[in-house]
């Protein structure tokens, strides 16, 4: 029996998946990321576990031949990026997320405007980050829509830290009149997680830390027993002080 012969798409579209259980400011960021990548499309909700067996059909369907799935995992926000039909595909943990609305920067964009991609010099010389500059320049690639017009007046910036910290940073800036930048958001950092050689399956090309949902549910309470420590701490100097200025009166 003959393979069954996938589309060929025209330019390049991206199908943004959620799953169930995103949290407000995920879907808000889920939101951003839409406006910025005029090229993609939403998809309805879907359960994680059935990635694998709907993501072919979806992409399909869709005629797109790219996806960002947006998952949650004790809160923590996962991002999966993927080439279809072939991969590979890409785990990111979502770190640091400053949406539009947070940021509340000046400025605009046109969405039929270009833009240019930039990478820092770790992109070209480390080969995990050659692969990832090959799969965010698919993602992020605006310029291959099909209704852009011939003018770039944004620029999408990727930066590294250090070896051991295995994160991508991204800000987004406007080209403002011709000579000047300015930051619009959103901005935000992912952490690598894993690259797999195909569509979700596959030889590991590379396997980091994975996210533990105990570990992030026990730092989730350390940190709200700090803020209550620090909430009745500071009572508790409120008080100090108006005891004092009680006595000095």
């Amino acid at each position: 029996m003959a393979e069954k012969q996938h589309k060929v798409f025209y330019r390049n579209h991206i199908l943004i998946v959620p799953t169930r259980n995103l949290e407000l400011q995920h879907r808000h960021f889920m939101l951003d990321i839409m406006n910025i990548l005029p090229h993609s499309k939403k998809t309805n909700k879907i359960k994680y576990e059935q990635l694998r067996s709907v993501i072919p059909s979806l992409c399909e369907n869709h005629r797109c031949n790219t996806f960002i799935v947006f998952h949650t995992i004790a809160n923590q926000l996962i991002l999966v990026f993927g080439s279809y039909p072939s991969g590979p595909t890409v785990q990111f943990s979502l770190l640091n997320v400053s949406t539009i609305r947070d940021l509340q920067l000046a400025g605009n964009f046109s969405k039929k405007g270009r833009v240019l991609l930039q990478f820092d010099q770790r992109f070209n010389t480390i080969v995990k980050y050659k692969l990832l500059k090959e799969i965010l320049t698919l993602l992020f690639n605006v310029s291959q829509a099909r209704f852009t017009e011939n003018f770039i007046d944004r620029i999408f910036s990727f930066t590294t830290e250090g070896e051991a910290q295995n994160r991508i940073w991204f800000r987004q800036f406007e080209i403002y009149q011709q000579k000047e930048l300015r930051e619009i958001g959103p901005r935000f950092a992912l952490e690598l997680i894993s690259i797999d050689e195909g569509l979700s399956s596959g030889n590991i090309l590379y396997q980091g830390t994975q996210v533990d949902a105990s570990q992030i549910k026990f730092k989730q309470k350390i940190r709200k027993s700090e803020k209550k420590f620090e909430k009745i701490l500071n009572e508790i100097n409120l008080k100090e002080e108006e005891i004092d200025v009680e006595e000095n009166d």
